[in-house]
């Protein structure tokens, strides 16, 4: 497997993590209010899979334009 595999199924897998949190960021404004622990417990399992991401990926000088400029916190703030 060359690099660009690498290069494009880590952009794939970023994507689809942020597509997700978009729709539990939908999910949790139309939600009742039992269900809102549940999906605030799936974002944060989101919120830590792409920080890790980020985090490593500063590490290991990987440029991850898509990471570096989402503001992540915003997530864990919704109600």
């Amino acid at each position: 497997m060359n690099a660009n595999s690498y290069k494009n199924y880590l952009n794939d897998f970023i994507d689809i993590q942020i597509d997700k949190l978009s729709e539990l960021e939908q999910e949790i404004s139309s939600c009742e209010k039992g269900d809102k622990d549940y999906i605030m417990g799936q974002i944060m399992g989101y919120y830590d899979s792409l920080t890790i991401l980020r985090s490593q990926a500063e590490l290991f000088n990987i440029d991850l334009p898509k990471l570096q400029n989402l503001n992540l916190e915003k997530y864990l703030m919704l109600k």
